[in-house]
């Protein structure tokens, strides 16, 4: 079988992937000119993987080791073969308990990042406060990001 239909199954397959310190889920991939880009999740996070020769693929395809989970016999419990325990989280439990924990939130940082706005427009001196307080924001946002990957692949 050769790299790019090896590829189309791992992408088909939906399945997790060791590489290196990395749990990485392949998404997509397009090939130009025997240059591939992968389109892929790296511990969650969309990223993009440039290999510029079906070599190159290969070796990258055989450093990605599956991840398989097994059942234990702890309710609500996966074990990975890294030895570690995973939550299993009831989604329709959670989902709403998890909108109504942030809508508040969400409310009020985007009422502080408005202020911030104004505050910016009449004082340039409080832009680094602004920066700040908007790397705040971003932070928040990628905590519930994380968890929404916990329930969508949990």
């Amino acid at each position: 079988m050769d790299s790019t239909d090896r590829l189309s199954r791992l992408i088909r397959s939906t399945d997790v992937y060791q590489y290196r310190n990395d749990e990485i889920q392949f998404l997509d991939f397009t090939e130009r000119d025997g240059i591939f880009l992968l389109y892929i999740l790296r511990n969650g996070i969309d990223a993009k993987i440039e290999k510029d020769t079906p070599i190159a693929l290969e070796n990258f395809l055989n450093q990605c080791k599956k991840i398989e989970f097994h059942e234990t016999e702890e309710v609500g419990q996966k074990i990975a073969n890294s030895g570690v325990l995973i939550p299993q989280i009831k989604k329709d439990e959670f989902l709403p308990e998890l909108l109504s924990e942030n809508k508040s939130t969400f409310k009020s940082v985007g009422q502080m990042l408005m202020d911030d706005i104004k505050k910016v427009r009449d004082n340039k001196d409080y832009v680094p406060q602004a920066k700040q307080a908007s790397n705040s924001a971003q932070a928040l946002i990628n905590l519930v990001k994380v968890q929404l990957d916990i329930i969508r692949h949990g």
